[in-house]
């Protein structure tokens, strides 16, 4: 957005930053964001321009289609309570190996992939409560990962 019409600076002294429009039109009403990041974080704000006409309304500019708000994406952010470990089998000296994982969120299930497809014959995999766990059976044994 900067550059032309609009221009944006940020004072320290005031610890201020400012978004500026010139010759604002009807078209430039609507949702804006301002994100202010530095090395210790991001910090970002929502806020709307509102736009009138001098002498009344324009309702040529009214009837122009006008942006729909977007819905914003909740993310769950989870975290580890127990990572899945790593785990050298070697072949022929086990049948089965198991990992398993434990999340912060009860009743969030995860799948287990092994060479980036879900586990399927010759594997279990199951949930108990915030665990889950895989177990491999047979002698081809390779890396499994939680998505």
């Amino acid at each position: 957005m900067e550059g032309g019409r609009f221009k944006s600076w940020t004072d320290g002294s005031t610890n201020s930053a400012v978004l500026g429009v010139e010759h604002v039109k009807q078209e430039d009403e609507g949702s804006y964001k301002c994100i202010i990041s530095n090395e210790h974080g991001e910090s970002e704000h929502e806020f709307n321009i509102y736009v009138t006409v001098e002498g009344g309304m324009d309702f040529r500019a009214m009837l122009m289609k006008r942006k729909k708000p977007q819905k914003k994406v909740v993310v769950e952010k989870f975290e580890w309570i127990e990572e899945p470990v790593d785990r050298n089998v070697k072949q022929g000296t086990s049948d089965e190996v198991s990992f398993s994982c434990k999340l912060s969120h009860k009743g969030k299930k995860g799948k287990w992939y092994m060479r980036n497809q879900e586990t399927q014959k010759n594997r279990t995999a199951g949930e108990n409560g915030m665990v889950s766990q895989v177990v491999v059976f047979g002698r081809k044994i390779n890396t499994l990962k939680l998505l």
